[in-house]
């Protein structure tokens, strides 16, 4: 090879454009004997004939091996393999772009408890709280909730949390909730989310919530951590886009899964049931205790067993799981 093959690869693949390598490798193949003293003999530059060499070699086109006796492969079958090569590297560069920009981005994106202005940790339940209202206030096409637990749950339940209002903060805002059943537990919680709905709310009443949530106008979020730890570790405040529609997306998902509240507004409902009724059944199929069912139903625990009792035997049911699935089949919550 010629002192050019001593060239790192990436300086040959610089040169991979220059014009000067086709029109050696033209000149080799119109040469029954080419070698690089007739190349240069023939009027190319020296470093420009080293150079298309090198390249040529490592294309797999010439062998070069020995500059003066150079070995030349028919272009109808090096070209379509060299071309092959390029397409198989292409092909391999392509799948390696995600990681490279993953990579890229991680090293110049500020870490998370930095304010990127996309995420922000949340340090504290006051912290939580602050930003939770501040959203709540400048609500003005959606709101979506998901009530999982924890002290800000606590405080709304207690009426230490003034409820938007849907129908004041703009014509037609959106406000979904789904909570976990546990937050019935809670005094008051049936009451007070059936105030909520008053407000416009359509809420449903889920199992096993992971963690609270708030998303509004589909542009920002608050992931609070608050029901597994007080001090909120892990809360962030949300702004990313791609983010914000995941978790609208994993909310959107809770809220269709989710057994509608009974309200106040539709007392019997197509069912003829009561609304106390109907919210022993929901409560049921929550999965909550009797004791539970009649604190929020504000009824003695003897009343819920007599009327569950009462629903099984309508329904056919077996036992308490039975009964909750069969009145949400048959259309009583």
């Amino acid at each position: 090879m010629p002192r050019s093959a001593e060239l790192p690869y990436h300086h040959v693949a610089d040169v991979l454009a220059d014009p000067a390598v086709p029109a050696v490798y033209e000149a080799i193949l119109a040469d029954p004997r080419p070698s690089r003293r007739r190349l240069v003999e023939a009027g190319h530059e020296p470093e420009a004939v080293d150079i298309a060499l090198t390249v040529l070699h490592v294309r797999d086109v010439i062998d070069a091996t020995d500059p003066e006796a150079i070995e030349v492969a028919p272009p109808d079958v090096a070209i379509p393999a060299y071309a092959a090569l390029l397409e198989r590297q292409a092909r391999s560069l392509r799948l390696a772009t995600a990681g490279l920009a993953q990579t890229y981005h991680r090293v110049r994106t500020p870490l998370i408890g930095e304010d990127s202005g996309l995420i922000r940790r949340l340090g504290s339940f006051d912290e939580v709280t602050g930003v939770v209202e501040k959203l709540e206030e400048s609500v003005r096409h959606s709101l979506y909730a998901v009530v999982a637990g924890g002290p800000r749950m606590e405080r709304i339940v207690a009426g230490g949390h003034s409820a938007i209002h849907p129908s004041e903060s703009g014509p037609s805002v959106e406000a979904l909730a789904v909570i976990d059943a546990s937050i019935f537990e809670l005094d008051g919680a049936a009451s007070e989310f059936s105030r909520r709905q008053s407000f416009g709310y359509d809420i449903r009443v889920g199992h096993d919530v992971p963690f609270n949530l708030l998303v509004v106008d589909r542009e920002s979020a608050v992931i609070d951590t608050s029901n597994t730890d007080p001090e909120c570790a892990g809360s962030v405040f949300v702004r990313d886009p791609t983010l914000v529609r995941a978790l609208i997306h994993l909310f959107l998902l809770m809220h269709e899964a989710g057994m509608p509240l009974p309200s106040s507004a539709t007392a019997t409902g197509a069912s003829g049931l009561s609304e106390r009724d109907r919210l022993i059944l929901t409560l049921l199929a929550a999965g909550t205790s009797d004791t539970v069912i009649a604190r929020q139903a504000g009824v003695s625990q003897r009343t819920v067993e007599r009327r569950i009792r009462a629903f099984m035997d309508q329904l056919g049911a077996s036992t308490r799981f039975q009964t909750g699935v069969q009145a949400v089949r048959a259309g009583l919550i």
